[in-house]
């Protein structure tokens, strides 16, 4: 009935890592995707510009083929420079870049490797390549008769739809970032609020690790955490001091089978946890029946055995678990328990982590090597740092005080990477929103631009300055809404990719819609208030006297 399972090293190592990884790619790609619709609207808006001057090249003998080359040329140009300053940028932040997000993930290198730098600068010249390809071929189709007659620099209808569907396209992308990084800001705030059963506040916490060496007999390490505790407890600031061989979130593993004596075959997996009197105090961890670990429950004396809820409703469904018994499978030797006390469920491995079950037995009737101390202070914790090494040193010299660091900052860290996701998947979603805001306005303001003559001619003829700054309005609004509607529909499918990153939230969180939906139209009225205010002030005089 055993079988092997052989799995690539690789795999293993990210195994937790790839779906944030690929989320954090694809929002990176998103942003490189709207910036080149940007550039190619910049690019489209140019070409009328220009178009006399290729004219011109065009009758000196210049082909279409050179046109089109020097065009991507220039934006080859372009988009490398900006590759390289991008990198000197990335160059200079990467500190704090590596401040902020979490690098432990092994086989990572941190910094900016050779391959990484010809990677973003192969990217930026082929994005330009790509970027420039479309305007260049619409620039490069002189027409020598049409083009350098005066007033033939107007743009094309098609040229104007290009860039409004870019624009559309942009709106959408934001729209889907936007929303994904909501439930993402969503989800980490509510984790932030769970009760993970235990108070983190004004909590110092160290492992000690006990040389198998010297510490063989049980006794001696009974004696040694027993003497500590009572130094740790004597030491100013500090209110009560307790001791367990996994603390909760800091070190979330040692689980072993349960069940009970008679059904052997019901068993489940709970964490074990060896601790002395007073941890639960200590720790806040609430009392719900019974009695705790006592002093008398040591060695030749009846095997005892604290639970959680979880395991008393798994086990005792009636509610009476107090004076019953239940068996502990160490490593197939079943080791039978009689349960005094209930206490509340603790989320051991991280805040987003379900309880799971829980035993909590006597240390003095189980004596690991290596324990982990709790200080509960009433100062800050770790003003109590250097007494508590001395307390520790004045013991026993030899033991290295590993991994100091109070509650609330292992919290903190358990929830680092999914703060880290959600803030980047945010500012990749401001960035693009912003883009498609500077994007419809550019859109609009050349709209105008090249209405002039037409609005002029229609305010001489008596017509409503409002009605034709409202019309330029519903215009940018029409496009926001079309690609409103576009991401709201891409965001049903991205959100159900991002479904097990979410924690207390729906892919389809109504308010989040909604929210991003009323945020979206917000910017975007706030993007055409411009052009529409330079259409209302237009001077029909000026605009004819031009013509």
């Amino acid at each position: 009935g055993k079988a092997l399972l052989l799995e690539e090293l690789r795999s293993v190592l990210v195994a937790d890592f790839r779906a944030r990884l690929y989320l954090l790619t694809a929002a990176v790609g998103l942003v490189l995707l709207i910036a080149c619709a940007n550039v190619t609207g910049i690019l489209l808006a140019r070409a009328p510009a220009r178009r006399v001057e290729f004219s011109v090249r065009a009758a000196l003998g210049a082909s279409r083929a050179r046109l089109v080359m020097q065009l991507l040329a220039e934006n080859v140009v372009l988009a490398v420079a900006a590759g390289v300053l991008g990198t000197l940028m990335a160059a200079w932040m990467q500190q704090m870049i590596l401040e902020y997000m979490q690098m432990d993930v092994p086989g990572t290198a941190a910094g900016i490797s050779g391959s990484m730098l010809a990677y973003a600068v192969v990217l930026s010249g082929v994005t330009g390549l790509l970027v420039g390809i479309y305007p260049a071929l619409g620039a490069a189709r002189s027409n020598l008769a049409q083009d350098l007659k005066v007033g033939s620099h107007r743009v094309t209808g098609g040229g104007t739809r290009f860039r409004a569907g870019l624009v559309v396209a942009q709106v959408a992308v934001s729209v889907v970032l936007l929303i994904g990084s909501g439930l993402l800001i969503q989800s980490f705030a509510r984790e932030r609020a769970v009760d993970p059963g235990f108070d983190p506040n004004n909590l110092l916490t160290v492992e000690l690790e006990l040389p198998r060496s010297k510490y063989t007999q049980e006794d001696g390490r009974i004696q040694f955490f027993t003497t500590l505790l009572e130094d740790v407890r004597a030491m100013p600031g500090v209110r009560s001091a307790s001791i367990i061989n996994h603390l909760p979130i800091r070190s979330p593993r040692n689980t072993f089978h349960v069940h009970l004596p008679a059904d052997p075959e019901n068993s489940s997996s709970a964490y074990l946890r060896a601790t002395v009197p007073g941890y639960f105090e200590t720790m806040g961890i609430r009392l719900l029946a019974g009695r705790g670990i006592e002093a008398h429950d040591e060695d030749g004396a009846t095997r005892v055995v604290v639970i959680n809820q979880r395991t008393a409703q798994a086990y005792f469904p009636d509610g009476d678990a107090v004076g019953r018994q239940l068996v502990v499978d160490f490593f197939g030797d079943a080791t039978v328990l009689e349960v005094v006390g209930v206490v509340g469920d603790v989320r051991m491995s991280e805040l987003n982590a379900p309880p799971r079950p829980a035993v909590y037995l006597s240390y003095k009737q189980s004596p690991y090597n290596t324990m982990q101390l709790a200080v509960r202070t009433d100062v800050e914790p770790t003003t109590i740092i250097r007494a508590l090494r001395n307390a520790v040193w004045n013991l026993d010299s030899d033991i290295p005080l590993a991994s100091l660091a109070t509650m609330r900052s292992l919290i903190a860290g358990s929830m680092a990477e999914r703060r880290t996701i959600a803030v980047s998947v945010t500012l990749y979603a401001a960035l693009p929103l912003l883009l498609a805001a500077v994007g419809l306005y550019a859109v609009l303001a050349y709209h105008v631009s090249q209405r002039g003559h037409e609005l002029g001619v229609r305010m001489a003829l008596g017509a409503d300055p409002r009605e034709l700054g409202r019309s330029v309005l519903s215009q940018g609004v029409g496009l926001v809404a079309v690609g409103l509607l576009v991401g709201l529909a891409g965001a049903l499918g991205f959100t159900r990719m991002i479904r097990q990153m979410l924690f207390g939230v729906e892919p389809t969180d109504v308010a989040t819609y909604v929210g991003v939906s009323l945020f979206v139209l917000l910017v975007a009225l706030i993007a055409c208030l411009v052009p529409a205010w330079r259409a209302v002030r237009t001077d029909p005089m000026v605009v004819l006297q031009a013509e």
